[in-house]
């Protein structure tokens, strides 16, 4: 017959020598081990740690730098979000610094190649290399004519393949080859679609609002 002891076990330096051995009759209170060569026990005691690491307070300036793609990105999640009725609880913004941050980036003219060559790295490997060679001439000098020419080039290469071949195509260039196309007519044609795609937005929550009362809209729009 085996006795089951429920033993709850804490975490202790030392070493732990068994005393009762096989065959021993055990009793409540019973010692079945303990635990020796404590001496410097206090020494592995786990100590509260306030300070920072090292790795944190010496990081070089540039490493804080947020790329210029990703504030973008953030400033126009932020205006889709506004429009969908979406704001973080205590967001601290003004709707005027905010749209005056996303017209900065429409008119930046470091974002477009800075989005291009982003999307470009994962895509251009991938290509046959007649066109790899091609659209690496092009890009290695910043002007807004290379989007309409490398477009011109991925277009060239869809009309080369089948129809299998080309959903798969179209998988690995899709990103550049929208911002061919949003960028190919200069950096108007990218506003006229930034500006499109929220007012697309704007329109979509607009709709339940038509001719229904308030809380109606919002109960529609929370069942959507």
């Amino acid at each position: 017959m085996k006795l089951v002891f429920n033993v709850e076990v804490k975490k202790a330096p030392g070493r732990l020598e068994h005393v009762a051995k096989e065959g021993d009759l055990l009793y409540p209170g019973s010692v079945i081990a303990r635990l020796i060569d404590q001496k410097d026990g206090e020494k592995y005691r786990p100590k509260p740690f306030l300070e920072s690491f090292p790795e944190w307070t010496e990081l070089p300036d540039n490493e804080h730098v947020i790329p210029e793609t990703k504030r973008h990105g953030r400033c126009f999640d932020m205006c889709m979000n506004v429009l969908k009725g979406s704001i973080p609880p205590g967001a601290d913004f003004s709707m005027d610094d905010l749209v005056e941050e996303l017209f900065c980036y429409l008119e930046s003219t470091t974002l477009p190649f800075a989005l291009f060559k982003q999307a470009l790295n994962p895509m251009v490997n991938r290509l046959p290399e007649k066109y790899c060679t091609k659209i690496k001439e092009i890009a290695e000098v910043d002007s807004m004519g290379n989007f309409a020419l490398i477009k011109s080039i991925l277009d060239d290469y869809f009309g080369s393949l089948s129809h299998t071949e080309w959903e798969m195509a179209k998988a690995v260039c899709n990103t550049v080859y929208q911002i061919c196309e949003r960028f190919e007519n200069g950096l108007l044609s990218n506003t006229g679609y930034v500006l499109n795609s929220l007012l697309d937005e704007y329109k979509q929550c607009e709709r339940f609002f038509e001719g229904r009362v308030y809380d109606d809209a919002v109960a529609l729009l929370n069942e959507e």
